[in-house]
Order: C-alpha cells, then sequence, then structure tokens
C-alpha cells in the first residue's frame, strides 16, 4: 500500500511542477507580447535648453 501512495505523492508532485512552469512560461508569453505592444515605450517630447557660449 506504500508503494500506491508514494506514486500518488509523485504523480501529483509532478503535476504541480508542471502547472508552475506552465504558468512561468504563459507569464514569460504574457510579458514578451506586452513589451511588443507598444505600452513599454516612453513618452516623446521635444526639449530645448539655450547654451551661452563665451566666444571672443
Amino acid at each position: 500500500m506504500s508503494k500506491t501512495k508514494g506514486r500518488r505523492q509523485k504523480d501529483r508532485m509532478g503535476r504541480l511542477i508542471r502547472l508552475i512552469l506552465i504558468l512561468i512560461l504563459l507569464g514569460v508569453i504574457a510579458l514578451v507580447g506586452y513589451a511588443y505592444s507598444g505600452y513599454l515605450q516612453p513618452e516623446q517630447r521635444s526639449v530645448t535648453q539655450p547654451v551661452d557660449l563665451d566666444v571672443d
């Protein structure tokens, strides 16, 4: 009976590890998709600043 119980625990652990790996993979795919969608680009604005040149 202990062999059956040990086998069930291994099956559960294997399923849990597989689930975690699938969730990590989906998270990476979601992050890459979000990055390529353009939402991670910074705002663009024009900045001008006067410069004083000491020319004699």
